[in-house]
């Protein structure tokens, strides 16, 4: 059985100091009790990093069977 999540961005990710969007991930860790991910992002443009938290909005399990020979 395998997990796969499905995310949904509500809003654009901007830099909370410059507002661009351009940012790159440092860091990333889950967290299973919560069902949440607290990433550590860095902006291209003015180098600040800020951190997001990304909550899973559903999850699809899936199961695949062997065909009968």
């Amino acid at each position: 059985m395998s997990e796969t999540a499905i995310y949904q961005r509500t809003e654009k990710l901007t830099c909370p100091h410059c507002g661009k969007m351009d940012s790159k991930v440092i860091d990333s860790r889950p967290d299973q009790i919560h069902g949440q991910y607290r990433r550590r992002r860095q902006c291209e443009h003015c180098k600040s990093r800020y951190m997001t938290v990304e909550i899973v909005v559903a999850k699809i399990t899936t199961t695949s069977r062997k065909a009968a020979s």
